[in-house]
């Protein structure tokens, strides 16, 4: 959610969407999490997942090479 640079009120509303939809997801944990999620910059959030992008099949190789992709 950091990583589309959505503002803390979509991301509780998302949140609170999830703990809705599923009922053993805990909205007072995700609520204590809020902040720690907001102070992740979205260009930290963006690196962190620019590796989902690369095929599953190199991601694998890279993997069992010990590295990290």
């Amino acid at each position: 959610m950091r990583a589309l640079d959505l503002d803390r009120e979509a991301i509780a509303r998302l949140g609170l969407a999830l703990t809705e939809a599923d009922p053993r997801r805990d909205i007072e944990a995700f609520a204590d999490t809020l902040d720690t999620i907001m102070a992740v910059d979205v260009a930290d959030a963006r690196a962190a997942l620019a590796g989902l992008r690369l095929p599953a099949d190199y991601r694998a190789a890279v993997q069992a090479l010990g590295g990290a992709a």
